[in-house]
C-alpha cells in the first residue's frame, strides 16, 4: 500500500486494516421552530431543549408567537395578544439570543437569517373554524419553505366548544400533506390535562406532548436520530 493511499485512508478515518470499517458522517440538520403560545410554553421550551440537546445549541431557532396563526408568520404581524396581559408576547431564541421581548414575526425573513433544513411549525390552536385553514394563506405560508423539509404539528386536544379541533386538524392535514409531514397532536394529548382556560396544557403533560412529538420527528429523521 503506497504512502499516498495510506495517508488518504488515515484522513478519512479508515482502519488501515479493515477498510471497509469507514462510516461516513451524517452531518445535523438546522431546524426552525415556529409556533404559537403552546410553544411559548412548557411544549415549545421541552421541544427547543430537545433538538438542542440531540443535535447542538447552534443548529436550533425557536420562534414563538402568542396568539398566532398562519396569517402572523405570512405577513410578519403583531401578536393579536395584549402585551401588558401576558408576561411573554413572542419569544426568539438561537445559539446567541434568547429574546422575549418580540411581537411578530414573519417565516421568510427567518428562513432567510437562520437558512433552517427543517422546519416544524406547531400551529392549529388558533384556527377557530375551517375557514381559516381553506383560505389559502396556509399554502402561501408553505411556499415560503421553498422545498425545505417540514413537520406541521397540529393543535392538541382542545376544551372550547364550540371549536371543532378534529375537524379543523384534518382540514390542516389536507392543507399541509404537499408540503409537510403532519403530526396529529390529538392522538398525543388528552383532554384530562387541560387548564381551566381550555386551550393550554399543565407543565408535566405538556412535556410529555413535546417529547412524543420530538420521538415522531426523530423516528423518520436520520441526521437528528443518529
Amino acid at each position: 500500500m503506497g504512502p499516498i493511499i495510506t495517508a488518504l485512508m488515515l484522513a478519512l478515518g479508515l482502519s488501515l486494516s479493515n477498510p471497509a470499517s469507514y462510516v461516513p458522517k451524517i452531518e445535523k440538520p438546522k431546524v426552525l421552530l415556529v409556533g404559537d403560545s403552546q410553544s411559548l410554553g412548557e411544549y415549545g421550551k421541552t421541544l427547543d431543549q430537545l433538538f438542542r440537546i440531540k443535535i447542538g445549541t447552534g443548529n436550533v431557532t425557536t420562534a414563538a408567537l402568542c396568539g398566532a396563526h398562519e396569517k402572523h408568520f405570512l405577513y410578519g404581524d403583531d401578536s393579536g395578544c395584549d402585551p401588558n396581559k401576558n408576561d411573554v408576547v413572542g419569544w426568539y431564541k438561537t445559539s446567541t439570543q434568547d429574546d422575549g421581548q418580540r411581537t411578530s414575526f414573519q417565516l421568510e425573513q427567518l428562513i432567510e437569517e437562520n437558512d433552517p433544513s427543517l422546519v416544524v411549525i406547531s400551529l392549529g390552536t388558533n384556527y377557530m373554524s375551517p375557514r381559516r385553514v381553506l383560505n389559502g394563506r396556509t399554502k402561501e405560508l408553505l411556499d415560503t419553505l421553498n422545498g425545505r423539509k417540514c413537520y406541521w404539528v397540529g393543535a392538541p386536544q382542545l376544551d372550547i366548544p364550540p371549536v371543532r379541533t378534529g375537524v379543523i386538524n384534518e382540514h390542516l392535514r389536507v392543507m399541509t400533506q404537499e408540503a409537510c409531514t403532519y403530526v396529529d397532536s390529538t392522538l398525543l394529548t388528552d383532554k384530562k390535562d387541560i387548564l381551566p382556560d381550555g386551550i393550554h396544557y399543565k407543565k408535566q403533560p405538556a412535556r410529555r406532548w413535546a417529547k412524543r412529538v420530538f420521538d415522531t420527528i426523530i423516528k423518520y429523521e436520520k441526521s437528528i436520530s443518529e
